[in-house]
């Protein structure tokens, strides 16, 4: 199911489940307000998600 959903997202198996791990890890602990979540996601999830529709 992890895989799954990560693969909607990533163009491999193994990132597809990295992606999936950071994002449960930003939602069970969140950066410490919005502004903070914001560039936690735009500087680390983001890259990935563009990284591998480019790919």
């Amino acid at each position: 199911m992890v895989e799954a959903i990560g693969l909607s997202m990533a163009a491999d198996a193994e990132s597809a489940r990295w992606l999936v791990r950071v994002i449960v890890s930003l939602l069970t602990v969140p950066g410490a307000d919005e502004a903070e979540e914001r560039r936690l996601v735009e500087r680390f999830v983001l890259p990935v998600v563009v990284a591998s529709r480019t790919s």
